[in-house]
């Protein structure tokens, strides 16, 4: 009897339920003693099988000891990236600076073997991972190697007006006070406009704020009237003050005898009526500019190939919204007006302020008027990249901008490996448009103006930081920087 209650408590034990545990884990080091040093997140798992796991909500911290390393911040790289879509899954990353988060992962994270996390302006960083409760497959899985970088810059607005914070050491931005506008520009502005008064204000503001004369033409405008695809054009050889009188004209609808010509293609017009300007005056931007109160839906047929001439000719299109109700970044559709090319040239939409503000974020900003955020960056391999300015395979012998400035971080991959950047044929204003190349320690490496082919090699570093930078004057096309053992941040 009691051998069989001693097999029969033995045996109940085996049959038990053994109920497993789905642990959060936390960083093997949650602190950072240096900017170079290494610190591993891995996914939730449970305590008997070690596999993924729900657990519904996780919260992590990890910190940077930047005694030693100011304008640092955390960041790092997410390897076995799997079902956040599946598991309606986000990971979440906050720092001291801001209530909602700098960087995160979320229900349209799709599955990656290699993902770069965003720096964060902060030393301390809390991360939140939230699981849906009812999902009971499919469990979302990472492993988080976190370390330090540059510290990402914050936009703070205050009264209206936004100022960048970065680090001290960082360069200042492009002081556009000090700068003129150089190029030759279409201003297309169309009379069909509801409110007329406004429109030639707009003009007359803009033309009037330009430095322009026949003498020196650093900046020319081809004045141009649109009206329901029928257009009437001044030429490239007015003066400032005829084309003043030409919009007092208009303003007082005294414009009833010009005749006008129908257009099918904005892009081909505007291809003539630049022709010129691309052979003889190479080296200078080339803008055309659509004012109006009138959102179009479509702008002319739209089997058109009025994108290819943008791109051929290198024009960059603005559109200049004058309706207050609307804002033109939800109401236009590029696809349709076909007032667009590519890359560098696609539209850019504006809603209108006042002429100061145009010029200062559109006219002289080059990285809005040339994109920049398309920029576009080729990863050949995990550690072979590429930055191009303004665009790859530059078939159309497209321009960078005036006032552009680039900058753009690469993190190196094998820290017993130097880091590689290669320029080849980079065309750039000598002496005026220039490449700085910089090391970890924000100190300047190689300083590059002209045509140049080179090989930088930097040493002992944890990260390169490039920065490109455009003069007011001259546009040249520009090339290709290739990084070897590091990864674009």
């Amino acid at each position: 009897m009691k051998m069989y209650l001693a097999g029969f408590v033995l045996f109940s034990t085996l049959l038990s339920p053994i109920y497993a545990v789905c642990k959060c884990n936390n960083f093997n080091t949650p602190k950072l003693p240096t900017k170079h040093s290494i610190s591993i997140l891995y996914y939730p798992r449970d305590d008997v099988t070690g596999l993924p796991c729900n657990p519904g909500r996780c919260e992590y911290t990890i910190e940077l000891n930047t005694e030693n390393a100011p304008f640092t911040g955390v960041g790092g790289t997410i390897y076995y990236l799997r079902n956040f879509l599946k598991s309606n899954a986000s990971l979440k990353f906050y720092d001291d600076f801001t209530s909602e988060p700098y960087y995160q992962l979320d229900n349209t994270t799709v599955n990656s073997d290699y993902h770069i996390v965003g720096h964060s302006y902060s030393k301390l960083v809390t991360i939140v991972l939230e699981v849906d409760p009812k999902i009971t497959k499919d469990f979302p899985t990472f492993i988080y190697y976190a370390t330090g970088g540059p510290q990402r810059i914050l936009n703070v607005v205050l009264k209206d007006e936004q100022i960048n914070f970065v680090p001290a050491i960082a360069e200042s931005d492009i002081n556009l006070s000090e700068r003129d506008f150089e190029g030759d520009i279409a201003l297309i502005v169309d009379i069909n406009s509801k409110n007329l008064t406004k429109l030639t204000d707009v003009a007359f503001d803009f033309i009037q704020s330009l430095k322009m004369s026949m003498s020196n033409q650093k900046s020319r405008v081809n004045l141009i009237y649109y009206n329901n695809g029928r257009i009437y054009s001044y030429g490239w050889n007015y003066e400032q003050d005829n084309l003043v009188s030409a919009l007092i004209n208009l303003k007082n609808n005294a414009i009833s005898k010009l005749v006008y010509t129908r257009i099918t293609s904005s892009g081909q017009y505007l291809s003539y009526i630049f022709g010129a300007s691309k052979k003889i005056r190479q080296n200078f931007q080339r803008v055309a500019i659509f004012v109006s109160d009138i959102i179009y839906e479509k702008f002319e047929d739209k089997d058109s190939n009025s994108g290819d001439f943008f791109d051929a000719f290198d024009i960059h299109p603005v559109f200049v919204n004058l309706n207050e109700d609307v804002q033109v970044e939800g109401s236009f559709f590029t696809t349709d007006a076909q007032f667009s090319g590519s890359d560098s040239n696609i539209l850019v939409l504006y809603d209108y302020v006042n002429n100061k503000h145009f010029m200062e974020n559109i006219m002289l900003n080059g990285n809005r008027l040339c994109n920049a955020q398309n920029t576009i960056y080729q990863q050949k391999s995990n550690t072979l990249q590429v930055v191009s300015l303004p665009v790859a395979n530059n078939i159309n012998n497209k321009r960078y901008c005036n006032n552009q400035k680039v900058v753009t971080y690469c993190h190196r991959v094998n820290s017993a490996k130097h880091i590689t950047i290669r320029l080849t044929d980079f065309k750039s204003e000598a002496g005026q448009d220039s490449i700085k190349i910089y090391n970890d320690k924000y100190e300047i490496q190689t300083y590059i103006a002209g045509l140049s082919s080179a090989n930088v090699i930097i040493d002992n570093s944890a990260f390169v930081k490039v920065v490109f930078e455009s003069s007011a004057a001259q546009v040249f096309t520009g090339g290709s920087y290739t990084f070897d053992n590091c990864m674009i941040a």
